[in-house]
């Protein structure tokens, strides 16, 4: 006898139970996600599109991913309201959080390169390399203040009463006992100023080793220390090459007044 079987009918959504979706239709590139033995959930705010994962969408909301281990939790998140990735973030912040008693690691090569520890604390295993002999190449800590422009990059400039920066001269201590900077570019607040590091000056301030002192050449720094009536002593760093300008800049915070 020959066998007879209902045509199926292409009008109706194969239910979960019967190995279906539930669902006649799907975003595109959504993701799709259970949701008991019901249909399954279309995810407009989770799409893979071609090799890109997206989570979240141009409307407002919070993307979020939680990694979750024990009783230890982990969210990566973009806020998009004060305070709704964590107190404190603002609309666009990126934020990890941890919700454990652990340390968030950041690594290299399977070393820890940085940590913030269960106190909040920062710590940083900071590496300075020796600059090119380009004039102005730097390593460092940089501030972006002053207003000062015409400056001349790889010259040493002393910050001022008036909130500027003047070029460094040790014939005063007005103009040498306070903040001291190397100007990396013609503009303070654009090229910025480097408080300590390794930089390029655009000068030769002696050998290798050598400790290195303001110059009575303003903005400049020299092996040796001046010796005129009221200038003014202080060290301010250390050279590293004999004929590319490069120096370890860090002044001291104390100086000496001569008097000849």
């Amino acid at each position: 006898m020959p066998k007879f079987h209902n045509a199926l009918d292409l009008t109706t959504d194969l239910a979960v139970e019967h190995g279906g979706t539930g669902l006649s239709t799907v975003g595109t590139n959504e993701i799709l996600t259970g949701n008991g033995t019901g249909a399954l959930t279309s995810e407009a705010n989770l799409t893979f599109d071609s090799d890109r994962l997206v989570i979240g969408a141009n409307d407002e909301v919070t993307p979020q991913i939680r990694l979750q281990n024990d009783e230890n939790t982990v969210d990566i998140a973009i806020a998009d309201s004060a305070d709704n990735a964590i107190a404190g973030s603002v609309d666009g912040d990126f934020v990890i959080n941890s919700t454990a008693d652990h340390n968030i690691l950041f690594g290299q090569n399977n070393t820890i390169a940085a940590k913030i520890d269960t106190n909040g604390n920062f710590n940083l295993n900071r590496t300075f390399t020796k600059p090119s002999t380009g004039v102005g190449e730097y390593e460092g800590d940089v501030v972006y203040f002053g207003d000062a422009t015409g400056l001349t990059t790889g010259r040493i400039y002393h910050y001022t009463d008036g909130a500027t920066w003047e070029i460094a001269n040790p014939a005063t201590a007005d103009s040498s006992d306070g903040l001291l900077a190397v100007a990396l570019g013609n503009e303070s607040n654009v090229n910025g100023m480097l408080l300590k590091g390794m930089v390029t000056l655009n000068h030769n301030p002696g050998a290798v080793g050598d400790v290195l002192y303001l110059s009575t050449v303003t903005g400049q720094a020299t092996a040796t220390a001046p010796t005129g009536n009221n200038n003014v002593v202080r060290v301010i760093g250390y050279c590293l090459d004999a004929s590319n300008g490069q120096i370890w800049f860090n002044p001291d915070n104390t100086f000496v007044e001569v008097t000849a």
